[in-house]
């Protein structure tokens, strides 16, 4: 069985829960207090690939992981950050408000940012997956295992993380 089939009406039925617990309030907050935007798209968008870009040349990783490694790191927070955000009870509005941004920003970021690492390690989510995978970009299954472990692994420890925080809180 295809895993979308399975995943999309979940993540369907969590975005909708997301959208009904915001209000105009929430995003009217946003505007009054960019601060919080500016600094998590500056995160997203620079330090994140900045970060990875420095970390896979010093691990020395392998020319299709590394591309893959940076594939991960320039692609936009998701759905699963938002809801995330909300069972930790974060500010949900900011999260979505940055999913938003940091996808429309990374339509021109990631080209650009992908076009320099392909050059510069000699021309060998979710979201990554599709992009590795896919006929009309890379076309190469080996690009896609980054995103596939960081899939994997993102939700357990992010869970088990807002597990604990909630803990300390009580």
């Amino acid at each position: 069985m295809n895993s979308v089939l399975i995943v999309l009406p979940i993540l369907t039925l969590l975005m909708f829960d997301l959208g009904l617990v915001l209000t105009l309030d929430d995003f009217k907050l946003f505007l009054s207090r960019p601060k919080p935007v500016i600094a998590g798209l500056i995160g997203q968008i620079i330090l994140l690939p900045l970060i990875a870009f420095i970390l896979g040349k010093a691990f020395g990783l392998e020319p299709l992981f590394f591309i893959g490694f940076m594939l991960i790191a320039c692609c936009p927070g998701g759905s699963s950050s938002n809801v995330f955000s909300k069972i930790a009870h974060g500010d949900v509005a900011l999260s979505v408000s940055l999913t938003a941004c940091s996808s429309i920003i990374t339509l021109f970021t990631l080209p650009l940012i992908m076009a320099f690492v392909t050059n510069a390690v000699g021309g060998e989510a979710t979201q990554c997956i599709a992009i590795a995978c896919s006929p009309f970009v890379f076309n190469n299954s080996t690009i896609a295992v980054p995103a596939i472990i960081y899939s994997l692994m993102m939700n357990v420890i992010l869970l088990l993380y807002v597990l604990y925080v909630n803990t300390l809180k009580r």
